[in-house]
């Protein structure tokens, strides 16, 4: 099952830095998180400079009419840059309904022929709790409307990470994986989330076919450090299940 590195952890350093701080950490994939256009202008560009493969892109959007112009911008960056599936963060979930952010996606998934849309969860968002994404499942019946699974965000909304799996396997098509006591991460397997178990169901269930990672970095100078050391934490839970 592939690794990738996310890059939220990276955003006070240029894009070439992280890329070059994951390559040297030994992941073999990436994963682009853009908040605005201008971040994309330049992406393409290192990203071509390596042979680091671009696992997803994830983009923020409120999900209202005046933002989709940041959404169709990152949908033609995706399919210039090869990648065949990307990801949203919708809005506060205190403004707007599903059935408006439904709506939206709907639009976006009739323009996006022969690509898949995922959705998601965060704390705080529109979509965070399992019950949204049945709803949201029940209004936007497209195939291509997945799921990915961040089992840290929802552990911090008091929902049990494998439950999501449980009931989200079959639309996700990846697993975003951390470790945290309360709401503060720590490296995998010195948390109360119970890693090894939330692996264990992803394997089972079946459906899942690539795991994320967002270390924490401290600092540049120890960044490939850190980010190899989760990498290496993950892979001895996937081996040892």
């Amino acid at each position: 099952m592939r690794i990738s590195c996310g890059t939220t952890w990276a955003k006070r350093w240029p894009l070439e830095q992280a890329v070059d701080l994951v390559v040297r950490a030994g992941y073999s994939a990436i994963d682009l998180t853009f908040t605005g256009e201008a971040e994309m202008d330049a992406a393409l560009a290192v990203m071509r400079q390596n042979a680091l493969a671009i696992n997803s892109v994830t983009v923020e959007w409120p999900g209202h009419e005046s933002s989709d112009s940041l959404l169709f911008r990152a949908l033609n960056w995706s399919r210039k840059a090869g990648v065949s599936a990307w990801t949203v963060v919708t809005g506060e979930r205190r403004q707007g309904s599903i059935q408006e952010l439904a709506s939206r996606l709907q639009c976006v998934l009739a323009a996006c022929a022969g690509m898949n849309c995922a959705v998601i969860n965060r704390l705080g968002r529109r979509i965070e709790q399992l019950e949204d994404f049945r709803e949201l499942f029940v209004r936007v019946a497209d195939p291509r409307l997945r799921v990915v699974i961040d089992t840290f965000e929802f552990h911090r909304a008091s929902v049990d990470p494998r439950a999501a799996v449980d009931e989200l396997a079959d639309r996700a098509d990846r697993l975003i994986l951390a470790d945290a006591i309360g709401c503060r991460q720590v490296p995998l397997g010195e948390g109360e989330m119970n890693v090894a178990s939330i692996l264990a169901h992803a394997r089972d269930r079946g459906g899942i076919n690539s795991l994320s990672l967002v270390p924490q970095v401290t600092s540049a100078s120890n960044a490939v450090e850190e980010l190899a050391a989760e990498r290496h934490r993950l892979e001895a839970l996937c081996a040892a299940i």
